[in-house]
């Protein structure tokens, strides 16, 4: 049984690669996706439970990618990963919809 359907956006192969990979082993299904794009269209006719957005290390992507999100999927948590930001693209992207910022590395356990 899984604990629940997340999206995750990948923007490079490594780490957030083992990250569908250890999420899966801890019971989630994981579908991956290229683009914020692809999530939200497919958002429209499937729910997600929250979509995990890893985008390069551009928190202006990830401010696109909460409105993106909201307007197709409304109530649809989006935490954006990030490798390096500044409190004010945080707030900024919490501001623009993220329900939460976390900076690689993410650990499993974090999003459990």
């Amino acid at each position: 049984m899984s604990r629940g359907t997340l999206a995750l956006t990948i923007h490079g192969p490594s780490l957030p690669l083992s990250l569908a990979d250890d999420l899966r082993q801890a019971g989630f299904t994981v579908q991956r996706f290229s683009t914020i794009e692809e999530v939200a269209a497919e958002a429209i006719s499937n729910a997600f439970d929250v979509v995990l957005a890893s985008l390069d290390l551009n928190l202006e992507q990830h401010r696109t990618a909460a409105g993106v999100v909201a307007q197709a999927s409304p109530g649809t948590p989006l935490i954006a990963i990030a490798g390096r930001s500044s409190t004010k693209d945080i707030v900024e992207t919490l501001l623009a919809g993220a329900v939460d910022v976390l900076e690689w590395p993410v650990s499993t356990p974090v999003l459990c």
